[in-house]
């Protein structure tokens, strides 16, 4: 399939948040998740690797730095030997002002990687540390860091897409005016940016969590879908697989989310390995 050849894929036949044995919390061959999504009749698969840094900063979830030209070289092999397939690649960054400037040089400006997905998985706590998004203690403080850090994610312009946006409900366990004034914050930078969003499947392979709304997965949360289907948000589905397996939409209940709420996931047109919703 050349890659100047403008193609247009639809929401639930393509998946951008693809991981693999690199990330070190998964498993799986590159290339066995190009045969599943073959089997599933995908027409693009976008692998997005959480990407490693120089100084190995969040080094617990992800490749060593050592690996990332390994990883890339093993991708664009796969991209060239495909042609019944759109591959690429890509990476899951985790935004952070300390880093800003090298993931231009390194990442975007020398098209070293073919798509960038925005995450926040760690945000400081009250000691100052550094702690994963899901072990933050329940307080309107937290929410609001994370949320402060995801907007600045969106407005970097850096990334194609923002993956798990409602990733705080993991630590921000109940549904309140808090909760909804965040989500408001979020989904308005998105629009103003035409950014899209992901509903992603990994939260909904997660066991359910009791709230004030009753049980619930930490995410993704229908109301924070509710928020960005009334303001008007781009709305993605990915799988976010962590094994070849999960590539299959089916294994998860994401139409519980779409179908409620009546959300048709946005498909993307790709031409010379560049991605644009559509």
């Amino acid at each position: 399939m050349s890659k100047n050849t403008i193609s247009k894929h639809q929401g639930d036949k393509i998946n951008l948040h693809t991981h693999s044995h690199y990330c070190g919390h998964g498993g799986g061959e590159l290339y066995e998740y190009i045969e599943v999504a073959k089997k599933l009749n995908f027409s693009a698969l976008g692998f997005s690797e959480h990407c490693p840094l120089y100084d190995n900063r969040w080094s617990s979830t992800r490749m060593a730095f050592s690996q990332i030209d390994n990883y890339m070289d093993q991708c664009r092999t796969l991209q060239k030997e495909n042609d019944d397939i759109i591959i690429l690649c890509g990476f899951e960054v985790d935004h952070h002002p300390d880093y800003h400037k090298w993931y231009i040089d390194n990442l975007v400006d020398n098209n070293y990687t073919d798509y960038l997905a925005l995450a926040i998985h760690f945000v400081k706590d009250f000691n100052g540390d550094e702690r994963y998004v899901g072990n933050l203690p329940y307080s309107k403080k937290m929410i609001h860091r994370y949320t402060d850090a995801y907007i600045a994610g969106l407005e970097s312009k850096l990334y194609q897409f923002g993956v798990h946006p409602d990733l705080f409900g993991m630590f921000y366990i109940d549904w309140d005016d808090e909760a909804k004034a965040c989500s408001e914050a979020i989904v308005q930078a998105a629009v103003d940016l035409d950014i899209p969003l992901e509903i992603n499947g990994q939260g909904l392979r997660r066991s359910k969590i009791n709230s004030n709304i009753g049980p619930r997965y930490p995410y993704p949360t229908n109301k924070f879908w509710e928020i960005a289907q009334s303001l008007g948000a781009r709305i993605i589905f990915n799988t976010d697989a962590h094994y070849p397996e999960d590539l299959d939409a089916s294994l998860v209940d994401y139409q519980s989310v779409t179908d409620s709420l009546g959300i048709k996931v946005e498909g993307w047109e790709i031409e010379n390995y560049r991605l644009k919703p559509i």
